[in-house]
């Protein structure tokens, strides 16, 4: 069985399956350690962490030889003893697993400031078809609402954003019954709302992977690479969810996409390995 390992230290590091904090100290000490294992013995796959100063929060899959994987999400203190874990019901899924975790601030009032959780998850079922899911959980790991993001007939990949106003972007991509790729965006307020929803397919735009940033609310930039040419693409969204065209950098092939971002002016940074 694998067993993931919760550790905090002074200094950041990388290694599978195991949380370092930078703490901004010269010399390197373990603080402590812990196994993730808050639904008991079986398999954790830990897709996803966001943590502040007093607490963490991981989200994950779990399951044993002969159950249906699950997805979790767990709190943990600043000593890393944990507080609470929910896991996902997601109405006939035979598969729910986790791709993302992120925790946003929101000021509740003058003296405290309450975490939003919102995990983002894929479930399948026995017809093929895939659902992109988004949950928001309190501070006290109790479900304040959930959502079907997506639902797509084939493999589906998917990422959350969140803006400087604290929106969310579900942004999901797969390809169809021919093989096509087809892009979904989703955003959403805080609260669960759906401001806008778009799906884009352009022929000429066949690609594998997508990397995606938003630069406050204003412009989403998703950024990929051209299965027939092997060449870098962005294509840009304005903050109501209009495409705005897509730019190609022609005569690089490029062998994996690492990461896009978008800086406060606007410029477009894509980091990538080429042949």
């Amino acid at each position: 069985m694998k067993t993931s390992r919760l550790c905090r230290w002074k200094q950041l590091l990388q290694c599978p399956l195991v949380l370092l904090l930078l703490a901004g100290c010269s010399e390197l000490e373990t603080k402590w350690t812990r196994d993730v294992d808050v639904l008991g013995p079986g398999n954790y796959i830990v897709a996803g962490i966001s943590s502040t100063k007093n607490e963490v929060f991981l989200t994950g899959t779990y399951f044993e030889t002969e159950t249906i994987p699950k997805c979790f999400t767990a709190k943990y203190d600043a000593e890393g003893m944990l507080e609470w874990f929910s896991v996902m019901d997601e109405a006939g899924a035979q598969r729910s697993e986790a791709i993302q975790i992120t925790a946003s601030p929101t000021q509740a009032d003058l003296l405290t400031t309450r975490r939003d959780i919102y995990v983002l998850a894929r479930a399948s079922d026995t017809t093929g078809s895939q659902r992109i899911i988004l949950a928001d959980y309190d501070t006290l790991g109790n479900t304040v609402w959930q959502k079907t993001a997506i639902i797509h007939e084939g493999t589906l990949d998917a990422t959350l954003l969140s803006d400087n106003k604290g929106d969310l972007y579900v942004i999901g991509w797969g390809e169809d019954a021919e093989n096509k790729p087809n892009i979904y965006i989703t955003k959403y307020t805080g609260s669960g709302d759906v401001i806008w929803s778009t799906k884009y397919y352009n022929e000429k735009i066949d690609f594998n992977e997508l990397k995606c940033d938003i630069m406050q609310s204003e412009r989403l930039i998703l950024a990929g690479v051209l299965t027939y040419s092997g060449e870098v693409f962005y294509m840009n969204y304005d903050a109501a969810g209009q495409f705005l065209g897509f730019t190609t950098y022609h005569d690089t092939r490029v062998s994996e996409l690492s990461d896009v971002k978008i800086d406060p002016r606007g410029n477009v940074y894509i980091i990538a390995g080429i042949y």
